[in-house]
């Protein structure tokens, strides 16, 4: 008699490989259920972390750099540093005469007519400099100044006469013109109204700055590279200036590549409305003030006879 030894259902090999299969299967399920409720609610950090990564998407690729300070102070300190640079070329000639009339034989005279060489030109080229701005642009019009400008103070050594020195003198002078002028027409769009105050305080405070390096530095530079070299390394820094101007300032905060969108939209909320503000009466034709009634002004004499006192002060009192 054979004992048959009795299997239970589950030691079964095709039982135990179908249970296998199907514990296989349940845990496929599991974690492809819990895939998706990964997908489907994402955690807190993670959304925290995409909606950081995502805010400004638009930054990054438009700046191609970015810099410590606002956009608009860079172009004020660019207008302060233009200040600078030619009020440097401007006061060079006076601490220079004395080193250059070992030269050029002159008599007083000759040196006062070419002090004054400067005035002449730069008086010309104000109001045509400001109509220029107007239709082309700031950035331009300082760039191509302040380049012909150095070239005219690189140019200056080239004077074997008090004649050739003086009309040197005189294109210089035409050459710096506009860039008074200019500078108001290039912050119209970059300084809103409550800014302006301290932007043209820096700018103007640009001519003393100048006229503190100039004046005890020429000498010093004079003893050393003789008032040649001096006017060199004087023109050699205007155009470097005009580049660095090329690089950095830009006439419409539009184009610039370094502003961010906030400081954009700043700008375009108060500047632009300011920009917009004479046009608010739906006139077609611009409206302007004719030019006898801006020479009658009592307001426009009163800011002339104070530059006049300031203007001789600063330049024509030193000498005497």
């Amino acid at each position: 008699m054979v004992l048959h030894r009795n299997r239970s259902p589950s030691n079964s090999p095709v039982r135990t490989f179908s249970q296998q299969t199907a514990k296989r299967d349940d845990i496929c399920e599991q974690k492809l259920v819990g895939g998706e409720k990964a997908v489907r609610s994402p955690t807190v950090s993670s959304v925290k972390g995409k909606s950081r990564s995502n805010d400004s998407p638009s930054k990054a690729a438009e700046n191609k750099f970015n810099l410590p300070c606002s956009a608009r102070t860079i172009q004020v300190l660019l207008l302060f540093g233009s200040r600078v640079v030619q009020t440097i070329m401007r006061q060079a000639l006076a601490p220079l005469m004395i080193y250059l009339c070992y030269d050029i034989s002159c008599t007083p005279q000759d040196q006062g007519k070419m002090l004054s060489s400067f005035s002449l030109g730069y008086v010309s080229t104000q109001v045509i400099g400001g109509l220029l701005a107007d239709k082309v642009g700031g950035k331009v019009v300082v760039f191509g100044a302040t380049l012909l400008a150095g070239i005219a103070t690189l140019a200056t050594p080239m004077g074997s006469s008090v004649d050739e020195v003086w009309a040197i003198q005189v294109l210089m002078g035409a050459f710096q013109g506009p860039l008074f002028p200019t500078s108001v027409v290039h912050l119209q769009k970059w300084c809103p109204q409550s800014e302006r105050s301290w932007a043209s305080t820096l700018l103007d405070s640009g001519i003393q700055v100048g006229a503190m390096i100039a004046l005890p530095l020429s000498g010093a530079m004079a003893v050393y590279i003789g008032w040649q070299g001096t006017f060199h390394v004087y023109g050699a820094l205007a155009c470097g200036f005009g580049v660095l101007w090329l690089s950095l300032a830009e006439d419409d905060p539009q184009n610039c590549s370094y502003i961010t969108d906030e400081e954009l939209q700043f700008l375009n909320d108060n500047c632009a409305k300011l920009a917009a503000a004479p046009n608010n009466n739906d006139k077609t034709e611009e409206q302007r003030m004719p030019v006898l009634a801006i020479l009658s002004h009592p307001c426009i004499w009163a800011i002339y006879i104070a530059h006049f006192g300031f203007n001789f002060g600063d330049l024509i009192a030193p000498v005497f």
